[in-house]
C-alpha cells in the first residue's frame, strides 16, 4: 500500500458544527483582516505532512482568511499537552491520543483525518523472513518502540513481549538496524523503510494496521473551546487543509523540494 492509498482526504467529525459553513468564512479578523493561528505538527517536515504546506504555498489559507504558522515538532512533541494548554490553535495528533486526552479531561476535537489506514509499522530485516507482524513477537530479538502508546499496549496484550528486549524508540536513527540481525523497530512506512533500503540491508515493513488495530492518524485537531469561541475559523482552516491536500496529492513535487 502506497502513501496515497493510504490517505483519504478530510474526515470532517463536526459536521453538526462546521460542515455547513460557506467556504470563504472566517474566524474574528486580527490585524490587516487575517485570523493568525499556530498549526502544531507532531514531527519534523516530511511528506506526511505535505498538504499542510501545500496549502499555504497554493494560497488556501490567505484565502480562507487565515495566516497560519507551521510549526515543526520533534520526537515525542507533545501536541496533545500544547492544546489543552492553549499554547497552539490547531495541532497534529492521532485518534487514539483524541480519545486518551477527553478521557482525562483534555477536550480535543478531530477535524480531518489524513490517513484513512494507520501507517504506524514496525520494521526489521528482510533476511529474518517474517511474514506476518504476528512473527516479530514470536521470535526472540530487540524491538525499539515507544512505550505507553496506544498501539504498544495493544500489540502487548495480544502478542506478549516475553521474547523481546525492548529498548526505546530510535527516532528514525538506522544505526542498530544496521548492526543487529535480529533487531525491529517502530516506524512510518512511508519514511524510515525508504531510508533502510538505502543501507543495503532489505527491510520487511509490518502495518501495525494489520494486527487489527487501525485508528486514523495525521488528525488535525483542536479543542472544545477554541472550536465552540471560534467556529467560523476553524471551518476556515478545514477548508484550507483540504484544498492544500488536494493539491498535493495531484502534484507534491514542488512542496517535497
Amino acid at each position: 500500500m502506497n502513501m496515497k492509498q493510504m490517505i483519504g482526504v478530510g474526515l470532517v467529525v463536526i459536521t453538526s458544527i462546521i460542515g455547513c459553513k460557506k467556504k470563504n468564512e472566517a474566524g474574528k479578523p486580527g490585524a490587516y483582516g487575517m485570523t493568525t493561528v499556530k498549526l502544531q505538527l507532531n514531527w519534523k517536515p516530511e511528506p506526511q505532512f505535505g498538504g499542510f504546506y501545500t496549502a499555504a504555498e497554493i494560497g488556501a489559507y490567505a484565502k480562507e482568511g487565515l495566516d497560519v504558522t507551521v510549526q515543526p515538532g520533534g520526537a515525542s512533541a507533545p501536541t496533545v499537552d500544547m492544546l489543552g494548554a492553549g499554547t497552539v490553535e490547531f495541532a497534529i495528533v492521532s485518534g487514539d491520543e483524541i480519545v486518551r486526552a477527553r478521557a482525562n479531561g483534555n477536550k480535543l476535537v478531530a477535524l480531518f483525518a489524513v490517513y484513512q489506514t494507520n501507517p504506524q509499522g514496525i520494521m526489521t530485516r528482510a533476511s529474518r523472513g517474517f511474514t506476518d507482524i504476528g512473527d516479530i513477537f514470536k521470535n526472540p530479538g530487540t524491538l525499539a518502540m515507544e512505550k505507553g502508546l496506544p498501539y504498544s499496549d495493544f500489540l502487548k496484550s495480544k502478542y506478549g513481549f516475553d521474547k523481546l528486549t525492548l529498548v526505546p524508540s530510535p527516532f528514525g536513527d538506522l544505526s542498530l538496524y544496521r548492526s543487529k540481525d535480529n533487531y525491529a523497530m517502530q516506524c512510518f512506512v512511508t519514511s524510515e523503510p525508504l531510508a533502510a533500503k538505502k543501507t543495503g540491508i532489505e527491510p520487511k515493513t509490518f502495518l501495525i494496521a494489520d494486527s487489527g488495530y487501525n485508528p486514523y492518524t495525521t488528525v488535525l485537531a483542536t479543542t472544545d473551546h477554541y472550536l465552540a469561541k471560534n467556529p467560523k475559523a476553524v471551518a476556515a482552516m478545514v477548508n484550507a487543509v483540504r484544498a492544500g491536500w488536494e493539491a498535493y496529492l495531484k502534484d507534491s513535487s514542488r512542496t517535497d523540494a
